[in-house]
């Protein structure tokens, strides 16, 4: 076996695939969900309950691992969603409710399992972000911001932390159920603010759907675990770390005009 791994937001989608390719390799998974449901657990993985915005389901769940596994030596923070919305009609509750589970659940997470991978040798620790984290988005900024967020935290985290690897994933768009779970704001506001982001959100939808399959992003997953010095930020796909170069060499003015091309016509 090659150690024991828990992956949060395991239910479906990227989580889920994730799981399962691990499961598959000889790890010990354990995987997270809100609400685990018996009948649909898939067959060789562990599924515990945990909110990632509730500490003590966190406590409880690295409880029942450190009693059943004796350590943790991967955790994969995964759970998270996504608000979609003009910002100039977000409510302050939007905002905390789009940061709550992508950034500061998956602190939490990572604080309280920090023990746990201190003790394992080479404890690492991998977050799913998003290429959104590098590129503001329209009409997405706070979920773009939740992921920024998220890598800078999780960068300073590697400095103060010898001994555990960090490594942030930076995503482009996948298929998956994100894009049907996705919340909508849906405030007043006037009708020609309303359309466009419309076609925004109409576009993004399309990408999506024609995006990667979640399996892509679980096989990164595993060889970033096999992986002796993983990189602190990586993309997965050539197109992702096309984009992710083109946003690091172009000039700002320059990936703004790009970007209100694709989304904010």
């Amino acid at each position: 076996m090659k150690g024991t791994v828990l992956v949060t937001g395991a239910s479906g989608g990227i989580g889920l695939a994730i799981a399962r390719q691990l499961c598959g390799e000889g790890w010990r998974v354990y995987g997270t969900s809100r609400r685990p449901k018996a009948a649909q657990t898939p067959e060789g993985i562990r599924m515990l309950a945990l909110d990632v915005i509730k500490p003590a389901s966190i406590t409880e769940a690295l409880r029942v691992i450190e009693e059943e596994a004796g350590g943790l030596d991967a955790l994969i923070n995964n759970a998270g969603m996504g608000i979609a919305g003009p910002l100039a009609y977000t409510e302050p509750r939007d905002a905390c409710k789009q940061m709550a589970p992508n950034f500061f659940g998956a602190l939490e997470v990572t604080r309280q399992a920090l023990p746990l991978l201190r003790r394992a040798e080479g404890g690492r620790v991998i977050c799913i972000s998003s290429l959104a984290a590098c590129i503001p988005i329209p009409y997405q900024a706070l979920y773009s911001a939740s992921k920024a967020a998220l890598e800078i935290t999780m960068q300073a985290w590697a400095m103060e932390c010898a001994g555990v690897r960090f490594t942030c994933l930076e995503l482009g768009d996948m298929h998956t159920d994100f894009t049907g779970h996705r919340q909508i704001l849906d405030a007043p506001m006037p009708e020609a603010e309303r359309l466009a982001f419309r076609r925004s959100l109409a576009k993004m939808e399309e990408d999506e759907r024609h995006g990667m399959p979640p399996e892509r992003a679980a096989a990164q997953v595993s060889r970033l675990l096999g992986r002796r010095n993983p990189p602190l930020v990586t993309q997965c796909g050539v197109g992702a770390r096309t984009v992710a170069l083109l946003r690091r060499t172009l000039p700002l003015g320059w990936s703004h005009r790009i970007i209100r091309m694709l989304y904010s016509k």
